[in-house]
């Protein structure tokens, strides 16, 4: 995003140089933990800025007393698009869910 260096220009009573300032565009990445909500994470949100790598977050394993939880994946919310790490290249909010493998625990809780 550019904006100038100067953001009132109401009373300007002399020259006055201004100059374009570049903020770097800046998107939220939105966590869902899908059907495995109790699991653990560091953030249900992760700001990322554009044209720099990130590292997603990664969910802890769940295991409850009828299923064991292991994380898959992230896919783009409403579609089965995968979403890894990289290099920011979008310009949008993101919402991600998690995809689980659930089995039966091998031993009791």
């Amino acid at each position: 995003m550019v904006k100038w260096s100067v953001e009132d220009f109401s009373c300007i009573s002399s020259d006055l140089n201004v100059t374009l300032v570049f903020e770097p565009i800046k998107s939220v990445i939105h966590y869902d933990l899908g059907e495995c909500p109790n699991a653990v994470i560091t953030a249900l949100t992760q700001t990322v800025t554009y044209d720099e790598s990130f590292n997603l977050y990664i969910p802890q394993p769940y295991t409850s007393a009828e299923y064991e939880y292991e994380f898959v994946k992230w896919v783009v919310k409403s579609t089965q698009t995968e979403f890894a790490n990289g290099v920011c290249d979008f310009t949008v909010d993101v919402e991600l869910v998690a995809v689980w493998e659930k089995f039966t625990p091998s031993f009791p809780i």
